[in-house]
C-alpha cells in the first residue's frame, strides 16, 4: 500500500556477529546493508538513488566541483544499517573538503559543529527518541528526547540518559582541523563512521524481531562557508528542523540467517 506521507523504509539487514567500530565502511559486513542517501532536509527527494550511480569515482567529481566553487556542488552523504542480536550498527559516509571539529568530549553540543546524527523510535512510537551523534574524532553525544506533541517546541531533552556502551569509530581521508577554513577547503577529501547502539541501552530494551519496524531519521551537518542540514527522511521543515518526528523514516528488520 502507497505510503500518504511518502517516508522512505529501509530492511535493516542481519548480522549474525559483533565488530568494533573502527569507521572503515569497506570492510565486507556493510555490504548486506542496503545504501541510503541523504538530502538537503527541507525538501522531498525526487526518488532513490541506485547505489551503482554514486560510486568513489562520481566523489571525485563532486570534489572537483567543490574545488572550483560551483555552487550547485553537493556534500553527498550516503549511510547504512545493520543489526545484531545485541547491537544496531550506523554507518555513514561524508564526503567533506573541510572537515573540522573542536568539542573533544562526551555531550559536547556536537550539533553546533559538524557531525552525523541518529534519531531512533524504539518500537515506533515516535513520542519518545533517542538522539545519538558523533563528530569527526570519534566524540559522541546522545540524548533522550520526550516529544509528547511531537513538536520541537514542547519536545524535553534529557541529556542526562546514557546509551551504555555506545561506541563510535571515525576514519578520515585527510584531517581533522579544529575550526573551517577561511577558503571552505582544508585538503581532505571524506570522512566515514560507525556506531554500535546497544540495544539493551535503549528504551525496551531488547532486540527486534524478524518484521518488527521502529521509527528514524538519519542526519548529517555539514558546516562549510554554506552551511548543509542534511537527512534521509525529509523533514519539510524550513528553517532547517531535525526534530519533526512524524517525517522519521521507518526501519524494517531483517530475517535472521543460521
Amino acid at each position: 500500500m502507497p505510503d500518504p506521507m511518502h517516508l522512505p523504509t529501509v530492511t535493516c539487514a542481519w548480522i549474525a556477529e559483533d565488530f568494533e567500530p573502527d569507521g572503515d565502511l569497506f570492510k565486507s559486513v556493510w555490504g548486506l546493508a542496503e545504501t541510503l542517501w541523504l538530502a538537503p532536509a527541507y525538501r522531498p527527494r525526487a526518488g532513490r538513488l541506485p547505489s551503482d550511480q554514486r560510486d568513489l569515482a562520481a566523489a571525485g567529481r563532486d570534489l572537483a566541483d567543490e574545488a572550483a566553487d560551483n555552487p550547485g556542488a553537493r556534500r553527498w552523504t550516503a549511510a547504512g544499517l545493520l543489526y545484531s542480536p545485541t547491537a544496531l550498527y550506523v554507518g555513514f559516509f561524508c564526503l567533506d573538503r573541510d572537515i573540522w571539529a573542536g568539542y573533544t568530549q562526551h555531550d559536547d553540543p556536537l550539533y553546533d559543529e559538524e557531525v552525523c546524527e541518529l534519531f531512533i523510535a524504539p518500537g515506533g512510537d515516535v513520542r519518545r527518541y533517542q538522539e545519538i551523534e558523533v563528530n569527526p574524532l570519534g566524540v559522541t553525544f546522545d540524548a533522550d528526547i520526550s516529544s509528547p506533541d511531537r513538536v520541537r517546541n514542547t519536545m524535553v531533552v534529557n541529556r542526562d540518559w546514557e546509551c551504555a556502551g555506545l561506541a563510535g569509530g571515525v576514519r578520515v581521508e585527510g584531517h581533522v582541523a579544529s575550526r573551517p577554513a577561511n577558503t571552505g577547503d582544508s585538503g581532505s577529501d571524506w570522512w566515514s563512521v560507525e556506531l554500535r547502539v546497544p540495544l539493551a541501552s535503549l528504551p525496551g530494551g531488547r532486540t527486534p524481531n524478524p518484521g518488527d519496524e521502529w521509527r528514524a531519521n538519519l542526519f548529517r551537518i555539514d558546516r562549510a562557508r554554506a552551511v548543509q542540514y542534511q537527512s534521509w527522511s525529509a523533514t519539510l521543515a524550513t528553517p532547517a528542523n531535525f526534530h519533526v518526528p512524524d517525517r522519521f523514516g521507518r526501519i524494517r528488520f531483517g530475517d535472521v540467517r543460521p
